[in-house]
Order: C-alpha cells, then sequence, then structure tokens
C-alpha cells in the first residue's frame, strides 16, 4: 500500500513515477548554450527584421502595379 508521503509499508519509498522518483534534467553541453545565445542577439534579429521589411514593400510594389488596391 502507498501512503499519501509516497512512502510504501515499512517507510521506503516506493520506486517510479506513482513513488515520485524524478527523472534527471538532460545536461546542455557549453556548445548548445553558446548556439542559442548567438541565435537571438540583436544585431541578427535587426537584420532580419530590415530584411522582411524590404520584401513587404516590394510585395506591395508588385500588388499596387498589377491592378490590386489592397492586399
Amino acid at each position: 500500500a502507498l501512503h499519501s508521503d509516497g512512502l510504501g509499508k515499512g517507510g521506503r519509498r516506493r520506486r517510479g513515477a506513482a513513488g515520485g522518483e524524478r527523472l534527471p534534467r538532460p545536461q546542455e553541453s557549453p556548445g548548445e548554450q553558446e548556439q542559442r545565445s548567438q541565435h537571438g542577439n540583436d544585431d541578427d534579429l535587426r537584420r532580419r527584421a530590415l530584411g522582411r521589411q524590404a520584401l513587404s514593400d516590394d510585395a506591395q510594389a508588385w500588388v499596387s502595379a498589377h491592378g490590386h488596391d489592397r492586399w
């Protein structure tokens, strides 16, 4: 029988998910942490935003040139 404190009969903690055993968290390698931090830097985000704005302007010009007055 399992008691509310997670201890089985005799005071021993049961193993497994029902006994509240926690799975170990995966370790992150230093390379993964560095790679993730590089993906979110401000210069990269600024370049992406400017590129999308230019694409949007080109698309709007194409729509206007082809007789459409709205997106």
